[in-house]
């Protein structure tokens, strides 16, 4: 009986740590239900995926656009999670921008990085982020990984006018 429960404890424990999430994302279809931000004065955005690890990026601090087909299946490309990526292609473009959010590598899973806010300045969009990192003692996988957020903002709802000016701000005031 002892030997049993030797060899089926590691077990046990190798499939509580494989489904504990070690790594993937949230997906949420796009602009179901309320919005996941607004703030007055801004925009109203809906989470599309949000996940830890990209397949092949490594710019740090990234704010991306996307308008166009083109792009969108560039990105479609470098999602780790083929639900994420199924998400940002089934947006429809014509009526809405995908924004992203990607963070700069980290070392481990664990880390985040959240749209919390797009206030409306007299130039453009702030897209306002937080990041997360691990709990000190926290069980993460052991991979680099690099977090990003994709969220959707109707079109009807952006700023009047030719090109609209995007920054991404950090929750210290850092762009």
């Amino acid at each position: 009986r002892n030997k049993w429960a030797f060899l089926l404890l590691p077990a046990l424990w190798v499939l509580a740590l494989a489904l504990a999430g070690c790594g993937g994302s949230e997906v949420a279809p796009p602009l179901e239900g309320a919005p996941t931000g607004a703030a007055k004065g801004g925009l109203a955005f809906q989470t599309v995926a949000q996940g830890e690890s990209l397949a092949e990026n490594s710019e740090a601090y990234n704010l991306v656009i996307l308008d166009e087909d083109a792009e969108r299946a560039q990105w479609v490309a470098l999602m780790n999670d083929p639900a994420a990526g199924q998400a940002l292609a089934a947006v429809d473009l014509s009526t809405q921008l995908l924004v992203g959010a990607i963070s700069s590598l980290r070392p481990s899973g664990g880390y985040s990085i959240t749209i919390t806010e797009m206030p409306l300045t007299e130039t453009g969009v702030t897209v306002r982020v937080t990041m997360g990192e691990p709990e000190e003692g926290q069980m993460t996988t052991d991979m680099i990984g690099q977090p990003y957020h994709f969220v959707t903002v109707l079109r009807s709802e952006l700023p009047a006018g030719e090109g609209t000016r995007w920054v991404m701000q950090d929750a210290d005031g850092n762009t």
